[in-house]
């Protein structure tokens, strides 16, 4: 059964692991991503009480927001209808807040499942970002959805 709860320091743990990717992030990013003000937004998906997924958005300016999802393969893979819902959903209520105007996020050139599944929930590509990321080693899309 697929339920959702907030998301805690040790969900997002449990997840990066499970992340392709990842590998580039700072140690401390998920330590520095889960206080207080990053994680009000924020959400673990569960598989029968089993963190499956993470995602949310967290504040960079007033009205503006950082969307981020951890979402492993088999997450998408195996339940793309139930994790588009939630990420909908989310989304949804932090702009219903209007707390946010605009929610934005980065997507790795070559994770095209991602580039597609962020055009899903309603974000538009506004540029590429080339050498960003973690060594600057890759090139990003910058998306964003608006209000």
């Amino acid at each position: 059964m697929i339920s959702v709860r907030p998301c805690t320091l040790e969900d997002m743990h449990a997840i990066m692991g499970e992340v392709v990717g990842i590998e580039g992030l700072p140690s401390d990013f998920v330590d520095e991503i889960a206080d207080e003000t990053f994680t009000k937004w924020c959400r673990t998906i569960c598989e029968d009480g089993e963190p499956i997924a993470t995602m949310g958005v967290f504040p960079k300016w007033a009205g503006v927001g950082v969307a981020w999802a951890w979402l492993p393969a088999e997450a998408l893979d195996s339940r793309p209808v139930a994790v588009g819902k939630i990420a909908k959903r989310l989304l949804s209520q932090a702009f219903d807040t209007g707390e946010f105007r605009r929610v934005e996020a980065t997507v790795d050139l070559k994770f095209w499942r991602a580039q597609e599944w962020i055009e899903m929930l309603g974000f538009r590509v506004e540029g590429l970002m080339e050498h960003y990321g973690p060594g600057g080693e890759a090139d990003h899309y910058m998306y964003a959805r608006l209000e």
